[in-house]
């Protein structure tokens, strides 16, 4: 009876589990998280244990307290949180440090530079990695923090549920 328009449905499984699982289609496309947002739900998945038949239901969300971004997965049926990931704070500018002129152009450098290393870890850890990088205009002006959590691209480690990788624009 839930409302499911802008959710893409997914199911996967192998010989111990089923994976059933909604994914916002907002995930896709950059966050942006005003100063006024405070959770936005990334995905819901059922994970069916086969081998003793039972299944629990999980919520995956972004939940942005203050400066603070984290990741968090919450049982849906306890309320208990299986996981809190929160994101490194970005680095500060330094007065010598790179400046771009479009926002674009920051994300574009971030995914060439150190995307791939990020990437890699990800990969071999089957976890999802976060990351951070401001991006600020030349000669001054209001500098942007984006967030980036990178998922496995591994088949062999989706556990949860299919999640695009997402990038977080926190507004000043």
């Amino acid at each position: 009876g839930a409302n499911v328009d802008g959710y893409t449905f997914a199911e996967q499984g192998d010989e111990k589990q089923e994976i059933a699982s909604l994914t916002n289609g907002a995930a896709r496309d950059k966050i942006k998280l005003d100063k006024g947002t405070a959770n936005l739900v990334l995905n819901y998945s059922n994970v069916k244990d086969k081998k003793t038949n039972s299944s629990r239901t999980y919520k995956t969300e972004i939940v942005r307290t203050g400066n603070e971004v984290a990741l968090v997965v919450t049982d849906i049926a306890t309320g208990e949180v299986v996981t809190k990931d929160t994101f490194p704070p970005a680095e500060p500018h330094q007065p010598t440090g790179p400046t771009f002129n479009s926002l674009e152009e920051c994300i574009a450098d971030f995914n060439c530079r150190i995307r791939p290393a990020i990437q890699a870890e990800a990969n071999r850890t089957c976890r999802a990695q976060r990351a951070g990088v401001t991006c600020c205009p030349p000669r001054g002006g209001i500098c942007t923090i984006v967030d980036f959590l990178i998922t496995p691209t591994r088949r062999v480690c989706g556990l949860i549920g299919p999640i695009d990788d997402v990038e977080i624009v926190l507004s000043p």
